[in-house]
């Protein structure tokens, strides 16, 4: 949930939904393995590279990197984000000293130590996201890659996420964005002298109507969690069962949907 200075909102905490973070925006696993293999030979990382991983969240790229060897810190604002990421471990240990409590405008680094930094679905989070950028900037390597960009769950993907999205709109409570859209970031790392090189992915997969209504009504997602009232929320919700109900045999009932990834590539000059 944001948290407030007044009505000014300062940061989006997602100690909340940590326990159903990952089920909620996970993606076939081939498709995540598919990027990460881009990643890797984009990049030429070896075990002698150093990424750092903002937002990491419960540890999805984290992981990762670490089982290939390549020294990884991952760091998010989140104590229960953090904590989920090393539950997910067999070895908790293995990857528990990989993961550093802090804020992204404000990173207990070194200049210039990184030869990665990995930032998906993080500066649409914060207001203060340009202070991000020059931290970044500070941190990599002189011939060091930002990568940025988005990996869409499938429950977004879905039919009923643009059917809850225009009942909100229509009932008056359009989402707020709390920082930056993906055009606002690469305008600004461009000003910042930036070369930008992007790739798209993309892959149909299956999601259940019901794991879709369960993940709406646990509000999995930051946009709503600001702007959208209970009782309005509980509206959509009922509107959205009953087409359920009424379009299709069960709620059980699988939906194919096409899920897509956009990372940016970007060099400093």
């Amino acid at each position: 949930m944001p948290e407030k200075d007044g009505d000014h909102v300062i940061r989006v905490d997602f100690d909340s939904v940590a326990d159903i973070y990952e089920y909620t925006r996970g993606v076939p696993a081939p498709f995540m393995q598919y990027i990460i293999d881009d990643i890797f030979k984009t990049l030429e990382l070896a075990e002698n590279s150093f990424v750092l991983e903002l937002g990491c969240g419960t540890g999805r790229f984290v992981r990762q990197f670490v089982d290939r060897g390549v020294r990884t810190v991952g760091v998010d604002i989140s104590q229960q984000m953090l904590g989920v990421a090393c539950g997910k471990q067999e070895n908790p240990a293995h990857i528990k000293g990989h993961l550093v409590l802090a804020d992204a405008v404000a990173l207990p680094f070194l200049n210039g130590l990184f030869h990665t930094i990995v930032a998906i679905h993080l500066f649409h989070l914060f207001p203060d996201w340009q202070d991000s950028l020059v931290e970044v900037q500070r941190l990599l390597q002189p011939s060091g890659v930002l990568i940025t960009g988005f990996i869409e769950s499938p429950m977004r993907a879905s039919r009923l996420s643009s059917i809850f999205e225009h009942r909100r709109v229509e009932l008056g409570y359009p989402p707020i964005r709390f920082g930056a859209t993906t055009d606002e970031v690469i305008a600004a790392l461009e000003a910042m002298g930036a070369t930008v090189e992007n790739k798209g992915f993309h892959t149909i997969t299956h999601v259940t109507y019901k794991e879709t209504l369960e993940c709406f009504e646990q509000r999995a997602f930051s946009s709503m969690w600001e702007n959208l009232p209970d009782v309005v929320h509980r509206q959509i919700m009922q509107e959205l069962r009953r087409f359920v109900n009424s379009e299709f045999r069960s709620p059980d009932s699988e939906e194919p949907v096409k899920i897509s990834a956009e990372l940016y590539y970007i060099k400093f000059d």
